[in-house]
C-alpha cells in the first residue's frame, strides 16, 4: 500500500515579513470591515493562532522568497501592528487556490435547490 504525501512540511517557520509576497492585496474597504478589525484585534491580544500558508519560490540569489497561499488579512494585520516575522506553514506544492476556498458554505438544501 502506498503512503500519503504530506501537504506541508512538518516544522512551522518564523519568516521575515519582507520575504512573504501576496498576489492579492487587502483593499481599503476590507481594512475597515468587521472581519479584518477582529482579526487585527485578535493578533494584537493573542498573537497569530493559525499560521500563514506559504510556498517557497525559486531562490533568485538575493535571499528566499515565499508566495502567500492563505492568510492575506493576517499578513496585513501583522504588518500594520509592526511585526517583523510571521509563523508560516510551508506548503510542499504550489496550489493555485487557497485552502479556505474549498470550504462549502452552503447547506445541503441550498445546494440541492440550485
Amino acid at each position: 500500500m502506498g503512503s500519503v504525501k504530506s501537504a506541508f512540511e512538518k516544522n512551522v517557520l518564523a519568516i521575515p515579513l519582507e520575504q512573504i509576497f501576496s498576489q492579492r492585496g487587502v483593499g481599503k474597504q476590507l481594512e475597515i470591515s468587521k472581519k479584518y478589525l477582529s482579526i487585527r484585534a485578535s493578533i494584537r491580544e493573542l498573537g497569530v493562532i493559525e499560521p500563514l500558508a506559504v510556498h517557497r519560490e525559486v531562490d533568485k540569489g538575493d535571499g528566499r522568497i515565499y508566495l502567500l497561499l492563505d492568510g492575506r488579512m493576517r499578513l496585513r494585520a501583522l504588518k500594520e501592528l509592526g511585526a517583523t516575522h510571521a509563523l508560516c506553514l510551508i506548503a510542499c506544492d504550489d496550489e493555485g487556490f487557497t485552502y479556505n476556498r474549498q470550504v462549502n458554505r452552503l447547506t445541503p438544501i441550498q445546494e440541492h435547490r440550485m
